[in-house]
């Protein structure tokens, strides 16, 4: 594992994801979005070195309930995803050795989102 997952701002975080007031409802959401968030969020905090292992130990420390239950997605899923979002233009994400980087990546909809739910109070 890499300190990605301690750069991470977890009450910031939380708020993103389980917020009654947050736009998006990640509890009813696919596994791949759920995933791609987390790369927006490393991105966001400046972790952009970053294994598989450490968006699962994120999700370990999130404890975002999906279809009843805590949603931890394998290494295997998180490999697959990350290797999806790979050929993207506007996002770029590389990898060696089993580490990803994050080459760009748009944090605006975080950013945003993070900022409004901090004003609901």
């Amino acid at each position: 594992m890499t300190d990605a997952v301690l750069k991470i701002n977890y009450p910031e975080a939380e708020l993103f994801y389980k917020s009654p007031h947050a736009l998006t409802d990640y509890s009813s959401v696919q596994s791949f979005t759920l995933i791609r968030s987390s790369i927006e969020l490393f991105a966001y905090y400046n972790a952009l070195d970053f294994s598989a292992d450490d968006i699962k130990e994120f999700f370990s420390r999130m404890q975002i309930n999906k279809n009843g239950k805590v949603f931890i997605p394998s290494v295997k899923k998180i490999t697959g995803i990350l290797e999806c979002c790979m050929s993207g233009s506007e996002n770029k994400l590389s990898e060696n050795g089993g580490i990803y980087h994050i080459e760009s990546w748009n944090t605006d909809g975080y950013r945003y989102e993070i900022i409004r739910l901090k004003s609901l109070g």
